[in-house]
């Protein structure tokens, strides 16, 4: 399955760190789990980053990129286990669709994105 999408979208940068409400000044905080992050790196400039255990397995991490410098724009995404905890019994192949179907369905269309196409943009 893809782990990124290319898309075009007249949102900026800013207004999408508004919308998210994401959190610039977060370098060592705890419990960041579930926020939005404002990043940024000299590959691909600004860009907004998320992460969640998921509900009922905490080994289960959920995460997502929107990076806003590149050209198309960019969406990548992850379902993984955290290996500093115990393995849980949760379905990883399952919460990948879902998470999946979450990007596609959810995420992009609230930020307007149009041409999303699957990408091989790596993060």
């Amino acid at each position: 399955m893809p782990s990124a999408y290319s898309f075009e979208c007249d949102l900026t940068f800013r207004e999408a760190v508004k919308i998210f409400d994401a959190m610039e000044d977060w370098v060592r905080k705890p419990n960041l789990h579930g926020r939005w992050l404002v990043r940024d790196n000299d590959r691909d400039g600004d860009y907004l980053s998320y992460y969640e255990y998921h509900p009922g397995d905490r080994s289960i991490v959920k995460s997502l990129c929107l990076f806003f410098d590149t050209r198309p724009r960019q969406v990548t995404f992850a379902v993984t286990r955290n290996p500093k905890v115990p393995a849980g019994n949760g379905d990883l192949q399952r919460v990948w669709v879902a998470h999946h179907a979450h990007v596609l369905d959810v995420l992009l269309p609230s930020l307007g994105a149009r041409n999303v196409k699957q990408s091989d943009f790596e993060r």
